[in-house]
């Protein structure tokens, strides 16, 4: 297969030794997971290493970044590749199809909203909720659509495996390394790395296998035997695991026993960032995905308390929401706002915008929000993000989570999710602070949150292993 970069970063020298990294999210795909990789191959480039990259071909991103791209270092070349038409593929495209056009023929006034749970949304469930339950039509539905997405999956894993090996018939790759969620291109590099002879490195951004809870949709005992089946395959070639959190790391050794387990955490980037603004309105962001655990409901319901207590109108408060934020189990998230207390007009909700403009609104926040995350093994990638900018930090967490204990001594404000009365204090405090004129201090001047220090980890790992393997 003809196989040429659809970018490339000129300069470098020609005799510098190169990396192969297979990830579905990579620059110009604005995705949260897509910026760990585009940071690190800075820091890779500064040791000597250029990085080949096979991602998603870009023609097919729901929305891009091109500014993003000019961030990669000389050298760089990006390689898109489309996942490969499958039986699977199109019965899966059909079945969209006839879901929209049900859905466009109910109409907003016949699809009445259900209530959501009022602990959790019921599009997610744990293992115990569906486990054992083979014999309900809801576990075969589960079954087959979980079946439908590994086939999706799967089939632009087959495709970057074959642009790996064609790749390195003609370079000599010192180590492949592959980055995911989605998990299944680790798969894709684990084929590419016997191809090319070199050792395999896999970066979890998240758990594969032993994920604490899965989108009601694939929640099923076949989804989870073939994340196990997968992934052991992939660790019994794998050199090198590289985890995001170290409780990951912790799981990861304690349950797959992999040959060498590091953890190379998300980081603060040394990059400029839009001054603060002038006092003005007392806003709070929140940046990024809600679904799942992330229930925005007792912050809402906290919010609301805070606005009528003080007589905010939107003038004066206002919560804005950016990215994939619409809705939250099914729900229009502006009804479960009002729902919840909260006044019309003091809800803001944004699609998702460009690095330079969401680093526009984030530098205008008083307050920076991270919703819950029921994961033991993850720490949201906006909260570093977040440590760049002049603003107070409102992370709602539970004691012990690894994103608490993140953030302990660091001047953030950490509160149970479920907390309401906990949450309005916090947003109390941050208020009187910012009336007597405060400032919350930028914490990223904190050393260990530094994402060149976390490179720097992953950067001796690969000097170990590139030397064991020369």
């Amino acid at each position: 297969m003809a196989l040429d970069p659809f970018h490339v970063v000129p300069g470098a020298s020609p005799g510098a030794g190169r990396l192969l990294l297979i990830t579905y999210h990579f620059p110009p795909g604005g995705a949260a997971g897509a910026l760990r990789w585009q940071k690190l191959a800075g820091f890779l480039a500064a040791e000597g290493w250029r990085l080949d990259v096979i991602t998603l071909d870009p023609s097919l991103l729901p929305s891009r970044d091109d500014a993003r791209l000019a961030d990669l270092p000389a050298g760089t070349r990006v390689f898109g590749v489309r996942p490969r038409t499958t039986l699977t593929g199109r019965i899966d495209a059909w079945r969209g199809r006839m879901r929209a056009r049900r859905a466009g023929a109910a109409g907003p006034r016949d699809a009445a909203p259900q209530p959501a749970s009022a602990t959790r949304p019921a599009e997610s469930l744990e293992p115990h909720e569906y486990s054992g339950r083979y014999f309900r039509p809801a576990t075969w539905r589960r079954a087959w659509a979980a079946w439908l997405i590994h086939r999706r999956d799967m089939a632009w894993a087959d495709a970057a495996a074959e642009a790996g090996r064609e790749l390195a018939r003609s370079e000599k790759y010192r180590v492949v390394l592959s980055s995911g969620p989605p998990h299944l291109a680790h798969e894709a590099a684990r084929r590419a790395s016997v191809a090319a002879g070199a050792p395999l490195v896999v970066d979890y951004r998240d758990p594969w296998s032993f994920s604490r809870r899965l989108p009601e949709s694939i929640a099923s005992p076949l989804y989870l035997w073939l994340a196990r089946r997968d992934e052991s395959r992939v660790l019994k070639r794998a050199a090198l695991v590289l985890a995001n959190t170290p409780a990951l790391a912790r799981e990861l050794t304690r349950q797959r026993k992999p040959r060498r387990v590091e953890t190379v955490m998300n980081g603060v980037d040394a990059e400029s960032v839009p001054p603060p603004a002038a006092a003005g309105r007392f806003s709070v962001v929140y940046a990024g995905t809600i679904y799942l655990d992330r229930d925005p409901r007792p912050f809402f319901a906290a919010a609301g308390k805070f606005a009528r207590a003080h007589g905010l109108g939107a003038d004066q408060f206002r919560i804005e929401l950016i990215g994939n934020v619409a809705q939250f189990g099914g729900r229009d998230i502006g009804q479960l706002a009002e729902e919840q207390g909260l006044a019309p007009g003091l809800l803001d909700v944004v699609g998702y915008l460009s690095r330079a403009d969401l680093f526009r609104h984030l530098a205008a926040a008083s307050v920076l929000l991270s919703l819950p995350q029921d994961s033991a093994f993850a720490i949201p990638s906006k909260v570093f993000e977040y440590m760049s900018f002049e603003a107070w930090l409102l992370v709602l967490a539970d004691r012990g989570t690894p994103v608490a204990e993140l953030l302990e001594g660091s001047g953030a404000l950490v509160v149970p999710p479920d907390d309401e009365g906990a949450i309005r204090e916090a947003l109390e405090r941050c208020w009187r602070s910012r009336e007597q004129g405060a400032r919350p201090p930028r914490l990223a001047a904190d050393a260990r949150y530094s994402r060149a220090g976390q490179a720097a980890r992953l950067v001796a790992a690969l000097r170990d292993l590139d030397g064991r393997a020369g």
